[in-house]
């Protein structure tokens, strides 16, 4: 079940046992779902939380999986095209800054050389 509740500024808070997500629901509907993907990464990856709290290593892993699941390198690539700063490529991509940074921060080398061979394409013919 996944409610929207004012959490004063905490993203989102999940509790296994109830089969709950709550997000903050005064940010944007694009850090809303980013906030959701990333409480939905936790589950799919069955972190447990030592003394409610997740491990970096956890929350970083959750980050990427969401980041992944968000951003596909072909939308990435055909954004980033045109995009004129790296908020309108988010605003694109429906995602927040944060999000954006972790997908492009923890491209494989191989989805890094895809993107500047189609940046590249673009330069060369514009």
């Amino acid at each position: 079940m996944i409610r929207h509740r004012n959490l004063h500024g905490v993203p989102e808070v999940l509790c296994l046992r109830r089969r709950v997500i709550l997000i903050e629901n005064t940010h944007d509907r694009a850090t809303r779902r980013c906030n959701l993907a990333h409480a939905i990464a936790h589950i799919d990856l069955a972190h447990k939380a030592t003394s409610g709290i997740l491990s970096k290593r956890q929350e970083l892993a959750a980050d990427l999986l969401a980041a992944r699941r968000l951003i596909a390198l072909s939308d990435l690539a055909q954004a980033a095209v045109w995009a004129e700063s790296f908020e309108e490529l988010a605003r694109e991509l429906d995602v927040d800054d944060r999000v954006l940074w972790v997908r492009y921060r923890h491209l494989h080398p191989s989805e890094r050389g895809h993107l500047f061979r189609v940046l590249d394409a673009k330069i060369l013919t514009a």
